[in-house]
């Protein structure tokens, strides 16, 4: 399957969470831009929270839409249409540990480049 695929079959709370990470990486290109004068870390960090629940929900509500269409299938075709379901629904949480994990990774890259631009005690390096 391919990555497109996969998005596409994830449904609409990948193009939520491809939103989120994208704002996220704007806000830490202006934090180390702005590293002397900004501190926007807490705000990433929330980002990052918000990437993670909303990969949950999506996972959640999939989870839902599967077991609704089991409930009503025919017997023969129940586990492979659950099996399905839930693939469908793990790719939204597994989308959405890939931004966390990129997320967390730019937080530290900024956090490192605001640490040598500014001096402990609030003064230049």
């Amino acid at each position: 399957m391919s990555p497109v695929q996969m998005f596409s079959e994830g449904g609409p709370f990948m193009y939520v969470l491809l939103v989120l990470g994208l704002l996220n990486l704007g806000v830490v290109v202006v934090q180390i831009g702005g590293a002397r004068y900004l501190e926007l870390r807490p705000l990433m960090w929330g980002m990052l929270v918000a990437v993670a629940a909303t990969g949950g929900l999506g996972s959640v509500v999939g989870m839902m839409q599967a077991f609704r269409a089991a409930a009503v299938a025919a017997p023969e075709v129940k586990q492979t249409l659950m099996a399905h379901g839930l693939s469908i629904a793990l790719t939204t949480m597994a989308f959405a540990f890939l931004i966390c994990a990129a997320q967390a990774a730019l937080i530290g890259i900024a956090g490192s480049i605001r640490a040598t631009v500014i001096a402990p005690g609030g003064e230049d390096a």
